[in-house]
C-alpha cells in the first residue's frame, strides 16, 4: 500500500502546489476502484472516497483545471521505474521494442464529438474520444509488463481522417523516444511509409492479408516495365482466385508454416508524395507469412526492413499485444470505459488520467508481493485487480508525505461577502 502511495507522490510532486495533492488523491481514488462503484460518475466517486464536499470539489478542480500534462507525469514515472531497476526491456537480438496503439473511449451520447473508433464486438464505428499511446514492452522477472511513455490526444473537432492524423502524430512522438537500435512495431492500420518518412530506422509490423508488394528496378518518377506484383496470400478477385506468388523460402517451425519473400518494395499509392516514392525506392522489405496449423484460416502477414530471424520476427509481433494491457486495466479493471465528463478539456484529460493510474497500479502490482483475494485464493498472483481490492479498503487511511500540501489562499483570513448596511435611525 505504501509503495503505491510513495510512487504516486513521486510522480505528481513536481506539479504546482495544491494541484499535486489533488492529483495524488484523484489517482488513489481511481486506482482503488472508485469509478466502478459510481459506474463512471467522477464526482460521486470522489465524494465516496473523501466523504467531504470541499475536498471532492478541490480534487475535481485539480484534475480538470490544474496545470499538469500527462506526458510530463509519464516521463517522471519512466524515470522512477528506471531508478528501481526491476523492469527489464524485452530483448530481441539486442534491441528493445516500442509499440504503438490507438484507443477509443466510447462516448455515444456526448455532444460535439466528431471522432469515431471501430468496435470489434459490434463491427461498426461509434463516437469516441481517441488517444494514442507509445508503450515500452518488457517484463518484471517472468511477468510481462507494458507501460505507456507518451499519450497523444486526437482533437474531437477533426472528423475527416482524424484517426489517420492521430497515427501520424503518434509516429512522430514515438520517434522522439526511440534510439537507433530500438524496434518500432504496430498494428496493421499504421502506415509503414509514414514510419520511414518520420525517420524510424527499424520497423516490424503486421499488414492486411490482401496486401501486395512489387519487385522491379525502381526508378523515381517512372513506371518500370518489368514491374512484378508479389502477392503473399491468395485471395478472391472479380474474375476468380488470384494465386499467391511462390515464396523465396518455405519451411516448418514448431507447427508453424513459414513463407518468406525477400527484397520487395511497397506498392506505391496514389496519395503518395514524391518524397514518399523516393523513400520507398530506397527501402527493401522482407515479407513473412506465418500460418499456425492449429488455425489454418488465419495467417499472419508480417513485414520487416531489418535482418532478423523468423523467431525474432515472431517474438516482436507477439510482444506488440502488450500495448493492449494499459487500456485494458484503465477501461475494464478501473471502470474508465464509462465516463461522465463533458467539459471540452476534461473529456480529453480524464482518459489520460486513467491511463496514468493504470500504469502506476500495474507496475506496483508486478513488483510487489502477490496479494490474496481471500482465504480461498491458494495461488495468488501479482495482478492489478488484486491490488485494487486492497487499495479500496486501506488507501483512504494512507496520507501523503509533507511534500504535498494544500495551496493556502492569501485572502483566507479576510471576510467574504458584502456586509449589510446599518438600519436607518428614525428620529421623532
Amino acid at each position: 500500500m505504501y509503495r503505491v502511495s510513495k510512487l504516486t507522490e513521486l510522480v505528481v510532486k513536481k506539479t504546482p502546489v495544491g494541484t499535486n495533492l489533488g492529483l495524488y488523491e484523484g489517482l488513489m481514488c481511481v486506482m482503488g476502484g472508485g469509478l466502478l462503484e459510481s459506474r463512471g460518475a467522477v464526482i460521486p466517486a470522489l465524494y465516496a472516497w473523501t466523504q467531504n464536499q470541499c475536498d471532492t470539489l478541490r480534487i475535481w478542480r485539480a484534475v480538470g483545471y490544474g496545470a499538469w500534462q500527462v506526458n510530463l507525469l509519464l516521463k517522471e514515472l519512466d524515470r522512477q521505474i528506471a531508478i528501481e531497476s526491476q523492469w527489464k526491456a524485452r530483448d530481441v537480438g539486442g534491441r528493445a521494442i516500442v509499440a504503438l496503439d490507438t484507443i477509443g473511449f466510447y462516448r455515444p451520447r456526448l455532444q460535439g464529438v466528431k471522432t469515431q473508433h471501430y468496435n470489434y464486438l459490434s463491427e461498426t464505428v461509434h463516437a469516441a474520444i481517441n488517444v494514442g499511446i507509445v508503450a515500452k514492452i518488457g517484463h518484471v522477472n517472468e511477468q510481462n509488463l507494458t507501460y505507456p511513455i507518451a499519450v497523444i490526444r486526437s482533437p474531437d473537432q477533426e472528423a475527416d481522417n482524424s484517426e489517420i492524423k492521430l497515427m501520424k502524430r503518434l509516429i512522430q512522438a514515438a520517434k522522439a523516444h526511440l534510439s537507433d537500435n530500438d524496434i518500432l512495431t504496430a498494428d496493421s492500420k499504421f502506415s509503414p511509409i509514414e514510419m520511414l518518412a518520420a525517420g524510424v530506422p527499424n520497423v516490424v509490423m503486421r499488414r492486411a492479408q490482401n496486401t501486395t508488394f512489387m519487385r522491379c528496378e525502381f526508378r523515381v518518377g517512372k513506371r518500370s516495365k518489368n514491374r512484378q506484383t508479389v502477392r503473399p496470400i491468395e485471395r478472391q478477385g472479380k474474375h476468380g482466385t488470384l494465386p499467391a506468388t511462390p515464396p523465396d523460402e518455405q519451411f516448418m517451425w514448431d507447427k508453424v508454416k513459414i513463407q518468406i519473400w525477400r527484397n520487395v518494395y511497397l506498392q506505391p499509392q496514389k496519395t503518395w508524395t514524391a518524397d514518399y516514392k523516393r523513400i520507398n525506392a530506397q527501402t527493401t522489405w522482407t515479407v513473412y507469412v506465418m500460418l499456425d496449423m492449429t488455425f489454418p484460416n488465419k495467417p499472419w502477414l508480417i513485414i520487416s526492413n531489418m535482418r532478423l530471424t523468423h523467431q525474432e520476427v515472431h517474438s516482436v509481433v507477439t510482444s506488440r499485444w502488450g500495448a493492449e494491457q494499459p487500456p485494458l486495466v484503465a477501461k475494464q479493471l478501473l471502470g474508465a470505459h464509462r465516463q461522465f465528463v463533458h467539459a471540452p478539456e476534461m473529456r480529453h484529460r480524464w482518459p489520460e488520467f486513467t491511463l496514468l493510474a493504470a500504469a502506476i497500479l500495474t507496475y506496483v502490482a508486478s513488483t510487489a508481493a502477490p496479494f490474496k483475494t481471500g482465504f480461498w485464493d491458494r495461488a495468488p498472483r501479482r495482478t492489478a485487480g488484486r491490488l485494487r481490492r486492497h487499495l479500496r479498503i486501506l488507501a483512504p487511511r494512507i496520507k501523503p508525505a509533507t511534500t504535498l500540501r494544500l495551496k493556502r489562499s492569501v485572502t483566507a483570513h479576510l471576510p467574504k461577502g458584502r456586509a449589510p448596511s446599518s438600519p436607518p435611525v428614525l428620529r421623532i
